[in-house]
């Protein structure tokens, strides 16, 4: 019995150190926005090598920039977080409705 008891409290340290060390540790992959024309653009870049470089907002048919960085920064922040998950970064009208990503700017 005490053995099990043991156990149950190595593993809990175990799990305990481990949700610490993921979300205490920096990520390798950021964000950077820059500007296109009159408007912005996105990189992702993980350990100093750029992953997607968009100029334009994507999944729509028309090659128009982000009407500003705040809204650059969340698509190119929401793709940041799907690459962290080992999820697929595409971005859909969906993604681009619910952070509210105006296309009438330019």
């Amino acid at each position: 019995m005490k053995f099990y008891k043991f156990l149950i409290q190595v593993l809990l340290a175990i799990t305990v150190v481990s949700v610490l060390f993921y979300w205490l540790v920096p990520s390798d992959v950021y964000v950077e926005v820059h500007e296109v024309g009159n408007g912005y653009g996105y990189s992702v870049i993980k350990k100093n090598k750029t992953l997607i470089k968009q100029d334009f907002i994507p999944a729509i048919q028309e090659q128009k920039t982000f009407c500003s960085f705040e809204e650059a920064h969340a698509i190119g922040d929401l793709i940041k977080h799907r690459i962290e998950k080992n999820e697929s970064p595409r971005i859909t009208i969906n993604d681009l409705k619910e952070n509210k990503i105006s296309f009438l700017c330019n």
